[in-house]
């Protein structure tokens, strides 16, 4: 049975972060403190799911794990896992302005 699985993002909208969030920068007009869920790209194989996972500092299948600790994460391996350059800078700006983040398997 193949998996595949997600990454997200949940924290407080700054205009700091405006640029690192999903959608283009002109459809957020709220006020600084709004929570805000932010969807990372998404591993869409067995193989790059687990990589996702390992990258996150998590098991794939094991839930206890899935609300990340960012000090466990890697950005670097995450941008890789998901083959998206600019995943890296993003992930960074989310844990640097307090964001939590979570992950999610599907299979």
């Amino acid at each position: 049975m193949g998996s595949n699985a997600y990454l997200i993002a949940i924290g407080k909208y700054s205009e700091k972060i405006k640029g690192h969030l999903a959608y283009n920068e002109n459809f957020y007009e709220c006020k600084d403190g709004t929570e805000v869920i932010v969807p990372i790209s998404g591993a869409s194989t067995q193989e790059l799911s687990l990589n996702l996972a390992e990258a996150c500092g998590c098991e794939l299948w094991d839930f206890e794990t899935h609300k990340l600790d960012t000090e466990k994460m890697d950005p670097l391996a995450i941008s890789m896992a998901v083959d998206f350059e600019y995943e890296y800078e993003r992930v960074l700006a989310l844990i640097n302005a307090g964001f939590q983040f979570y992950f999610l398997p599907n299979g």
